[in-house]
């Protein structure tokens, strides 16, 4: 079964305040008695890679848990997942997505907005149960988890929240059964990115998080696997060397400046002994020495004889 999570709130982009309302005012209700939405539903397309909505009739969206009404579909879903081929997958997550977006645009004040996946599935869940989406963003965390009793073979399963850039500050949650052996385990913060994932939408699912109210609702996506495709030549490398690089780098270029900062120094000095009446045998010494480490920096005299 799913684990609980403190939901990582941080500044929000201008656009994602009317899911942040939205969501707020799901969450809510949920708390409550989990209350049916009655928004229009969205028709979408039949592609064989849908499960069967009958079978899904027991789950009722902003609910706490799992019911046992509905842990049979819950375990029905991860292995129809496991089962169905991810390319016919993919295809039918494209074109749900293609279906949507064109149903948003019949909508003449739509027009020129954007569409939303993730508020899509926010305002119209029934339509949106047990169909592919496919999803693609990063992720604070990875958590390993025993799948409890059932009739699939099913024994380890994890736990992702997932952003992506229509979500903006507002996860999926994302329940699978497998994950890349050489996936970048991920923290709240240093997240892992270029994570997609292809699988169904379950329902909002409503679970305890660390806000004003105590808890929160999302999405909630079950799929076969994670998949992980950073920029090809990195997928061995953890993303906090590259701050350590970058911090060294920056010291290099520090001491670069510093050192032509003293470079500059000492041969104005000299330019002043040049002029200057009688200069002390000390303050030659020092300019000598200061050009001396510049010039030749594996050598470091002690003394000028």
């Amino acid at each position: 079964m799913p684990q609980v999570c403190r939901l990582p709130l941080g500044l929000l982009a201008i656009h994602s305040i009317a899911l942040l309302v939205l969501v707020a005012l799901l969450s809510t209700g949920a708390h409550a008695q989990s209350p049916k939405l009655t928004l229009p539903k969205l028709a979408l397309p039949r592609t064989g890679a849908e499960f069967p909505p009958e079978l899904l009739a027991p789950v009722a969206d902003l609910t706490a848990g799992f019911p046992s009404a509905e842990r049979d579909c819950y375990y029905m879903l991860l292995a129809h997942a496991q089962s169905t081929d991810l390319n016919l997958q993919r295809r039918a997550a494209f074109e749900n997505q293609q279906s949507a977006e064109a149903s948003f645009r019949t909508d003449r004040k739509n027009r020129r907005r954007k569409h939303l996946l993730f508020y899509d599935i926010v305002t119209h869940p029934e339509s949106w149960r047990g169909q592919p989406v496919t999803l693609t963003g990063y992720i604070r965390d990875l958590t390993p988890m025993e799948a409890g009793e059932n009739s699939f073979g099913l024994e380890t399963l994890y736990q992702a929240h997932l952003f992506t850039d229509d979500s903006s500050q507002f996860p999926y949650v994302v329940i699978c059964t497998r994950i890349p052996e050489n996936i970048v385990r991920p923290t709240a913060k240093a997240p892992t990115d270029y994570v997609t994932v292809t699988g169904y939408f379950y329902k909002l699912w409503t679970y305890r998080a660390g806000t004003e109210s105590g808890h929160w609702s999302a999405p909630l996506v079950l799929a076969n696997r994670l998949e992980w495709n950073p920029p090809r030549g990195n997928s061995a490398v953890d993303p906090r060397w590259y701050w350590l690089a970058g911090g060294g780098a920056a010291l290099v270029i520090f001491g670069s400046l510093v050192l032509r900062n003293r470079n500059r120094q000492a041969r104005q000095v000299l330019r002043d002994l040049a002029t200057s009446p009688a200069p002390t045998e000390a303050e030659t010494r020092a300019a000598l020495r200061s050009l001396e480490r510049i010039d030749h920096p594996n050598d470091h005299p002690d003394t000028l004889e």
